[in-house]
């Protein structure tokens, strides 16, 4: 990870915009399986999707100074 870059996408497919997200497989490794949309029962979901929000915001916040 580079100083300065997002652990977030802006452009996610998913509801999620977490980058390279290994939930799924965190999951699977304590037994248990998601169904077709992971990001639907995704424990972490509300903490990522704030962090893309302090990262807009940070980037805002850069582009503004510049």
């Amino acid at each position: 990870m580079v100083f300065g870059e997002r652990f977030t996408q802006k452009d996610s497919p998913y509801e999620c915009k977490l980058k390279e997200c290994e939930v799924d497989n965190w999951i699977k490794s304590f037994g248990g399986d998601y169904a077709e949309a992971p990001c639907d029962t995704c424990p972490f979901m509300k903490i990522v999707n704030k962090l893309a929000e302090y990262e807009d915001e940070a980037e805002k916040l850069i582009d503004d100074g510049k």
